[in-house]
């Protein structure tokens, strides 16, 4: 097992003991390789969180990633109630995840 899934699992064991229950690699219709630009994704966004999407990708320069990539449904690692729970190893916190902070829209919630 990958040193990432280890320290998940471990994450999800103490989640766990804590009372919280952590449903493992769910599958959401939204979650896509494609992001916003899925059509059947594209046509559910309310407004608001379509722009700031749109935003984000314009400022990182992912439009035409995003076009050309074969659409996939993604996993989660977990699923809490409705929110979604992501075990981020030290990969995942970039530059380009930095920058797209300054883009969360105001009146929509994060976790």
């Amino acid at each position: 097992m990958s040193p990432v899934r280890t320290n998940a699992a471990a994450f999800h064991a103490r989640a766990t003991a804590a009372g919280h229950q952590l449903r493992l690699d769910e599958r959401l219709w939204w979650l896509t390789s494609r992001g916003h630009t899925q059509v059947d994704v594209e046509a559910r966004l309310p407004r608001l969180v379509l722009g700031a999407l749109q935003r984000i990708v314009d400022d990182l320069g992912g439009t035409r990633r995003l076009a050309i990539q074969n659409a996939r449904v993604m996993d989660v690692d977990f699923l809490c109630g409705d929110y979604v729970v992501e075990y981020d190893e030290r990969s995942h916190f970039t530059s380009a995840r930095l920058a797209t902070f300054s883009h969360n829209p105001d009146g929509v919630a994060f976790g």
